[in-house]
């Protein structure tokens, strides 16, 4: 416990070293959600908007999914460490390399809870129209534990496509079509709920859904039975046991057959 409290305590003197970084990649995050109320306002204004939500809701919803994904959001540079051979200094050293990783992207998102409680209590001033909280305190508990999940469901997906630096050399092209595949299906770009009913059925079962949406349908009163909300817990840890044993087996095979060059 102390070794883990002292990996996060160096994670986070180091952080604020670089804290201006993260202010200007949470002003960088508003565009899009003030480019999506723009078409979304077009659409009300102009159209018939026959997809279920008011322009209030889908405020109310794009505010909360860009605060927290920017919560949920992790970083690794393992694939780098790997591709430059710095990963052996960690593999001869005697502790679990995933568990070092988690607990140096955590701290991290203590500068993004911090800006997203900042952000929420502007709402409620200047945007109580639209930005709306309203939770029991169950859903209130579920919302916290859905965080949980979501962001060690996040952190295991970016460490899983990390770890494919051991058997390809670069995987930059795929980091961006994962960014790209998991804004259309963490809700994101747009509610899952807009989708076909085939493909949201799909969507709905992939683990992407609890890098955003499922959090914010919760945050937003959308479900309408708790059983509802249990179920995606139920399946939200099954994913979370599932990505964890892959990405296990894969570091041990890959670590077997790594020949390591440089560092």
């Amino acid at each position: 416990m102390l070794k883990a409290l002292k990996i996060m305590s160096i994670s986070l003197q180091n952080e604020l070293e670089y804290r201006f970084n993260y202010f200007i990649s949470i002003i960088g995050s508003f565009i899009p959600f003030i480019v999506n109320l723009l078409v979304w306002y077009a659409i009300d204004k102009n159209y018939n908007n026959n997809m279920g939500y008011t322009f209030s809701q889908i405020v109310n919803y794009y505010f909360w999914i860009l605060i927290i994904g920017n919560v949920l959001n992790s970083t690794n540079n393992t694939a780098d460490l790997i591709r430059t051979g710095e990963i052996n200094s960690y593999l001869i050293k005697p502790f679990n390399y995933t568990l070092y990783s988690f607990l140096i992207d955590l701290p991290k998102r203590l500068f993004f809870i911090i800006v997203a409680i900042l952000l929420i209590i502007v709402s409620q001033v200047w945007l109580s129209e639209y930005i709306t909280i309203n939770m029991s305190f169950g859903i209130c508990l579920a919302f916290v534990f859905s965080l949980a999940i979501g962001y060690v469901m996040n952190f295991l997906l970016i460490f899983i496509l990390n770890e494919f630096a051991f058997s390809l050399t670069q995987i930059s092209l795929f980091m961006g079509a994962y960014n790209v595949l998991l804004n259309v299906t963490s809700g994101k770009l747009m509610p899952l709920d807009m989708f076909p009913k085939a493909l949201r059925k799909v969507l709905e079962i992939l683990p992407f859904q609890y890098c955003g949406y499922f959090q914010t349908k919760i945050v937003t009163n959308s479900f309408d039975d708790i059983k509802d909300i249990l179920t995606k817990f139920l399946f939200g840890i099954i994913w979370l046991l599932l990505l964890s044993m892959f990405s296990t087996f894969y570091w041990k095979q890959s670590v077997k057959k790594y020949s390591a060059y440089g560092g």
